[in-house]
């Protein structure tokens, strides 16, 4: 007995100095970075790579953010593989050099294009296409592709990310040109076989607020011009051809750990458009929201998708 009341109060003392010390540690487990260090990046910009992390110089990192911005960086997809690891800075016993350490993948891909429409074997399209995923090291995306056979198309686009510094801006370009074939059959019966020539210009400027929000605006036009000579019935405008303004505008939310296949996070994405006929006295909004949810069990992944789209107008 006397040996329990003896031993009892080390026991508890003991106890309580092991949760000070443990306390003491998580409170030294915040570090203030002194230096970051990027090695591996022969293609990316460093600066490109320092975006997507949440801490920079002089700010406080906890330990447990690692996994976070290795996730960020991995979900770039520049790299193969990526991380991260700290060592205490000599100078100071609050201070750490991070290291982040990444293997590029390879950035020119060509890309096969084939498929049928409807359902069907014979409107065989045949084509191919060129992505450059990581242009000028700067993450941004150059993209052309074309078809041949039944509706063939051709189309470039070009994303920049990261404009203007600090402004945090970004910018798209697309160009397309597509020959669609009529597929009403009551038309056909009435006037013929005819095409359909869509030419579509988009431009869109945005900015990112953060590391999880954007939001922005766009302007495109839209020419829609059949052939033949018989023009009733084909387009809005009784011209058979429509010439339509779109102007837009959107919001993005964001907070996914790997964009291409999350592990946690929730995705929020809005959008307005506004589509005037510039050659008749119609218009139309399309307006759209889209939700998305991961969450971990201890059984694996819960995931959900909510979408939804309409238009009204004249």
């Amino acid at each position: 007995m006397k040996i329990i009341k003896i031993l009892f109060p080390v026991l508890i003392s003991s106890v309580v100095c092991f949760l000070l010390a443990d306390e003491k540690f998580r409170e030294r487990d915040k570090f203030i970075v002194r230096k970051i260090v990027f090695i591996g990046n022969v293609k990316t910009k460093s600066e490109v790579i320092a975006r997507e992390l949440t801490f920079t110089l002089g700010s406080r990192i906890d330990t447990s953010e690692i996994e976070l911005n290795e996730n960020r960086i991995y979900g770039m997809g520049l790299f193969n593989k990526v991380k991260i690891w700290f060592e205490k800075d000599s100078t100071s016993t609050d201070s750490i050099n991070v290291y982040v350490w990444v293997n590029e993948r390879w950035y020119i891909w060509p890309f096969p294009v084939f498929g049928w429409k409807d359902r069907d074997i014979k409107k065989l399209y045949y084509g191919a296409g060129l992505i450059h995923t990581n242009f000028r090291g700067r993450n941004e995306k150059l993209i052309f592709s074309f078809a041949l056979g039944y509706d063939p198309w051709i189309e470039i686009e070009y994303l920049n990310p990261w404009i203007l510094g600090s402004n945090n801006l970004f910018y798209s370009i697309e160009l397309s040109y597509q020959r669609i074939k009529n597929k009403s059959k009551i038309l056909e019966e009435g006037i013929g076989t005819f095409y359909e020539d869509i030419f579509i210009f988009n431009f869109l400027l945005g900015k990112r607020i953060g590391l999880y929000k954007r939001i922005w605006a766009d302007v495109g036009f839209k020419n829609i011009a059949t052939t033949g000579e018989a023009t009733q019935l084909k387009t809005i405008s009784p011209t058979g051809e429509d010439k339509i303004l779109v102007v837009g505008t959107g919001f993005k939310y964001d907070t996914r750990d790997i964009p291409v296949y999350p592990n946690g996070g929730i995705l929020l994405n809005f959008l307005c458009n506004f589509n005037q006929i510039l050659n008749y006295k119609s218009f139309f909004i399309q307006t759209g929201l889209e939700a998305r949810l991961y969450q971990k069990v201890w059984v694996g992944l819960i995931a959900g998708r909510f979408f939804i789209l309409n238009s009204i107008g004249q």
